[in-house]
């Protein structure tokens, strides 16, 4: 086996399959990338048996085979070199060699025959999305899944497909976000999966150029996303979801119009003091404002108050300030909508005019 590649694809690669080597594992095996010298090409494969990810660069090649090598040690040489092209190659049964000017290394390598068979997901496209439509989805729901792992079904995002929709749902029970997508062709079939938030979250980075579609594929417990040259991997969790249409509340009376950096500042000034105590913001809702309170007896207390066009009784409403924070900062829109009702009712959060999004957050009930 023999490549000449550039430098800057072979460690962009490397950076990105390494997001899914387990570095921590019992099996040695994971720990490394598997390598495949193929015509033109050159195919890295990480896994940790959990999320799996794939990519290829373009490479000149003389003989094909395969081989697995330590991910991030092979990522530290190769971004030491200077130069923009580096050799690769074996001469001897269970050594890479990397060879680069004046420079050569010699790593050991095991066979390519223990490493974790890649899944092939040449069939069962369900959807084709924009990436960087998908990315912002992703940011703006995967943030109310839940951390516990005692409630693993929460800590994954409900992703739905029906036609020429696609939706995204997270919900850790105290807040739920979610977000619709319209597909440029709808879906020959409807599909219904909880995908890892770990998943998503590699997916995110993966999109951060923003550019072309992203094909969605199943095959029995798996998930692909194929990006580009990228094909990420995820097992499904599997379990039944809440049914997340029951915690939408569908007549709240009142509606408030703010702006999103306002409010923003609002809440983040009457966090320094909640988070102190209990995380507990208080807004007061009245004609023209919305007052922000927050305190404790022992550190002190904050008053703010910020414009706002409202549409029903006075009303105050406690919330978990970070639960507040967490939307705010994940929208990009200059004014949002909230409805509301009562101090003990959900409130909803979205962009002004925007029905594709639904955030629900559940208030706190204080004395």
């Amino acid at each position: 086996m023999k490549s000449k590649v550039e430098k800057s694809c072979l460690a962009a690669a490397l950076q990105s399959v390494m997001r899914a080597v387990s570095n921590r594992s019992t099996q040695p095996i994971l720990g490394n990338t598997l390598i495949e010298f193929e015509e033109g090409r050159l195919s890295f494969t990480g896994t940790d048996l959990e999320i799996g990810l794939k990519t290829s660069v373009e490479a000149q090649v003389e003989d094909s085979g395969s081989l697995s090598v330590p991910a991030k040690l092979l990522y530290d040489i190769i971004s030491n070199l200077p130069g923009k092209e580096i050799d690769l190659y074996q001469e001897k049964e269970h050594e890479l060699l990397i060879k680069q000017g004046r420079s050569k290394y010699s790593i050991r390598t095991l066979p390519a025959s223990e490493y974790p068979l890649f899944p092939e997901f040449e069939k069962g496209n369900i959807c084709a999305v924009s990436a960087d439509i998908l990315q912002q989805a992703i940011r703006q729901v995967i943030f109310a899944s839940s951390q516990d792992e005692s409630r693993r079904i929460l800590t994954g995002v409900l992703l739905e497909v029906e036609g020429s929709n696609l939706k995204l749902v997270a919900t850790d029970g105290h807040r739920l976000a979610l977000r619709n997508l319209s597909l440029s062709e709808p879906s020959q079939e409807e599909t219904s999966l909880i995908i890892p938030g770990r998943t998503l979250n590699e997916l995110s980075r993966l999109l951060s150029s923003g550019e072309g579609e992203v094909m969605i594929r199943v095959l029995s417990n798996q998930v692909a996303f194929i990006y580009n040259k990228i094909v990420l991997v995820s097992r499904i969790i599997e379990g039944k979801y809440p049914n997340y249409r029951q915690v939408i509340p569908a007549n709240l009376p009142y509606e408030s119009i703010v702006s999103r950096e306002e409010i923003s500042k609002a809440v983040k000034g009457a966090h320094i003091l909640a988070k102190e105590g209990s995380h507990v913001v208080k807004m007061s809702f009245s004609a023209e404002r919305i007052a922000v309170t927050a305190g404790t007896q022992d550190v002190g207390d904050v008053y703010e108050e910020i414009s706002a066009q409202y549409n029903g009784e006075d009303e105050d409403i406690a919330f978990n300030a970070k639960y507040l924070l967490d939307i705010l900062g994940n929208l990009d829109e200059e004014m949002l909508q909230i409805k509301s009702g009562t101090s003990l009712s959900p409130a909803i959060i979205r962009p002004m005019g925007e029905e594709e999004y639904t955030y629900v957050v559940m208030p706190v009930k204080i004395g």
